[in-house]
């Protein structure tokens, strides 16, 4: 099965590259194309200083160009998104197919002092989160976790009791946090035995005393722990295959599951 991965920086006030690269994946026969964090809407110290109808206009063009545009494209879109409902704004992930939508809202947000979407956004964060979803494509199990999610080990025993096969992970990680986000997620894949796909945004942030530089790296990371691509800092795609017979191999073989 080919999966995809699109590596960008912030393409809030237009949808003409993600029809592009859609297409593209389309017509290579890729079921899957993966969006980082705050690609489709501005980064998070850039939303904090806006009005939220603002937030929900940008939100409800992307939402609705989503909508048409997987009507048109065979592969089905996972992309995080901030929704305004209710007069609140959510920090959620659409998966979009054959015209429909559905949504997971991010369970684990930041909280750190100078990046606190614990603090901004209204989605619930449960002591014992929610199963995120999970759906099969030519039998293989499929579930999203975002960025930050992916720290915490109760997802991923989750996904271990569900029989996940791969596990797609939007992020825009920055900092020198590089090395730490490859170790980490080479351990994820080898203890659950499953693939992961990372989609990391590009692009900088300027402050008035220091530029946050989103680095990249897109990550395709197999079952047994090890990277067989990954991406550099500019805008590219990546594209991976699942292999099941390779999958079932390796869990025969470890056993730990």
């Amino acid at each position: 099965m080919k999966v995809a991965a699109l590596q960008l920086g912030s393409m809030a006030l237009g949808d003409a590259k993600l029809d592009y690269y859609w297409r593209i994946c389309a017509s290579k026969g890729v079921k899957i194309l993966l969006l980082g964090e705050y690609v489709l809407n501005l980064f998070f110290k850039e939303i904090e200083n806006l009005p939220s109808n603002m937030v929900a206009e940008q939100s409800e063009r992307h939402l609705e160009s989503i909508r048409e545009f997987s009507k048109i494209y065979s592969t089905i879109l996972i992309a995080p998104l901030v929704i305004f409902k209710k007069g609140k704004l959510y920090k959620s992930l659409v998966i979009a197919s054959g015209g429909e939508v559905q949504f997971y809202h991010q369970q684990r947000l930041i909280p750190f002092d100078h990046w606190n979407e614990a603090r901004f956004f209204a989605n619930s964060l449960p002591k014992n989160p929610k199963n995120p979803p999970v759906f099969e494509i030519d039998g293989i199990k499929i579930a999203p976790l975002f960025g930050y999610e992916a720290h915490f080990d109760e997802f991923w025993l989750k996904f271990k009791r569900l029989d996940v096969d791969l596990t797609l992970i939007p992020s825009a990680s920055t900092f020198d946090s590089l090395n730490r986000w490859r170790e980490m997620l080479k351990t994820r894949a080898f203890l659950n035995s499953c693939y992961i796909l990372r989609a990391n945004r590009v692009g900088e942030y300027q402050m008035e005393s220091s530029t946050w530089k989103f680095y990249g790296d897109t990550l395709w990371v197999k079952p047994n722990g090890e990277i067989e691509d990954s991406l550099g800092e500019k805008e590219e795609l990546l594209l991976g295959e699942l292999d099941q017979g390779y999958l079932e191999e390796i869990r025969r073989s470890w056993a730990f599951r």
